[in-house]
């Protein structure tokens, strides 16, 4: 990959959906889909290649009331008053991969390193995730001791099990 908009070797997998909005140290909040075009790129010529966010993440900006409540959490009124911001608009505020993993899975163990994929032309991250326990019968505890503290293997188990990629 090299270039904006990206550009690829011959046989590897186009990008064809290049936005991102979500990753590792994302922790403020966006408001995507609104009548605002996003701009993906300016071409050799200089005009803009625009975009309008066409996920499902986040929460849809469809009332008033849900308007006000945003407004009020982030402590920013353009999120009430914005001629912008359309009923489908959505407001996108978890954007740390690995916070949302947390949240919806706090029994995981994250791997320390997540790392981007290209997938059906967008750009996804793969999160590995472990499961562990310290009661699984017939077996002696890990020595963790000689781990990397990146491994995301904390306390004390007798098993472990790379389960789950997110």
């Amino acid at each position: 990959m090299s270039d904006v908009p990206p550009v690829s070797a011959p046989g590897v997998t186009k990008i064809t959906q290049p936005q991102v909005y979500y990753g590792l140290g994302n922790s403020s909040y966006v408001v995507g889909n609104t009548a605002q075009p996003e701009i993906d790129y300016q071409t050799q010529s200089g005009t803009s290649v625009e975009t309008h966010y066409n996920g499902t993440g986040g929460v849809r900006l469809s009332s008033i009331v849900r308007r006000a409540a945003y407004a009020l959490r982030y402590n920013d009124i353009n999120l009430l008053i914005s001629g912008l911001i359309r009923p489908n608009s959505r407001i996108i505020y978890r954007r740390n991969i690995q916070n949302m993993i947390t949240t919806a899975a706090p029994f995981l163990h994250l791997d320390a390193n997540p790392y981007p994929a290209i997938v059906n032309g967008r750009i996804v991250w793969i999160q590995d995730a472990y499961t562990t326990t310290s009661n699984f019968p017939y077996s002696q505890q890990g020595n963790n001791s000689a781990l990397s503290t990146s491994s995301g293997l904390a306390g004390n188990f007798n098993y472990v099990r790379n389960s789950v990629k997110v």
